[in-house]
């Protein structure tokens, strides 16, 4: 079951688990999924009492989502410095197509040609 749960999921799997997680959270834990919702309470705990919208106790109501957001950052950046570096498999055909387009360093994730600030 672990080593499931640990791999890659497919996208068809995935999507809907994720999508579906949204609603099951706000039904079942009255919670509103999702990062957008934390910039609200990073502003409430920020600014105390400059507005209206901001007072109230975030810490009661959106202390989870901000760790939440600290778990996604934390997340990306163990996963950046710490994660394998694979090269991602893809054909010979997309490889000449690619070259062809003067894009030649195909190590990473992405192109450094294309997402690069010196593609810019």
């Amino acid at each position: 079951m672990m080593a499931f749960a640990s791999g890659p999921w497919r996208w068809y799997v995935a999507g809907p688990a994720i999508g579906l997680f949204v609603p099951a959270l706000l039904i079942v834990g009255n919670r509103v999924f999702g990062v957008s919702s934390s910039l609200r309470h990073m502003c409430s705990a920020a600014l105390p009492g400059k507005l209206d919208y901001f007072r109230y106790d975030w810490k009661r109501s959106g202390l989870w989502n901000l760790l939440f957001v600290a778990g996604i950052l934390l997340g990306g950046f163990l996963a950046s410095h710490l994660g394998r570096s694979e090269n991602v498999a893809i054909s010979e055909q997309t490889r000449l197509a690619l070259t062809r387009l003067g894009i030649h360093d195909f190590s990473g994730l992405a192109p450094r040609e294309v997402f690069a600030w010196s593609a810019c």
